[in-house]
């Protein structure tokens, strides 16, 4: 699982009170969510280093490869730790490079 954050929160909900008259009131109670937010991750996409031999608190660092849209990717240009965005381009899936084209596309046409 990997780690996005800690999200705190205070809740108010309402709730019916019957009184011994028979006669409902609300009353307001507040209480406080504290969750830690985690999402499961593909074991294959992440990686330790070398130096871990019998268990993974051995590792000093680790890798977790993600994919991302080439759009996402650029929004990344204001981050202190990603210095070289603007010198990324993006892979191209056009048509136009394709060294063949497939019959589908011909029928297309």
């Amino acid at each position: 699982m990997k780690y996005l954050g800690f999200e705190s929160c205070e809740t108010t909900q309402n709730d019916p009170v019957v009184g011994n008259d028979m006669k409902m009131t609300w009353e307001e109670k507040t209480f406080k969510v504290e969750e830690i937010i985690v999402k499961n991750i593909d074991i294959r996409d992440f990686y330790i280093d070398n130096s871990a031999i019998n268990t993974i608190e051995e590792a000093s660092d680790c890798i977790l490869i993600q994919y991302m849209s080439f759009e996402k990717f650029q929004k990344l240009s204001g981050n202190p730790y990603f210095t070289n965005v603007d010198k990324v381009s993006p892979t191209n899936w056009s048509s136009v490079d394709k060294p063949f084209t497939t019959e589908e596309e011909l029928v297309r046409k």
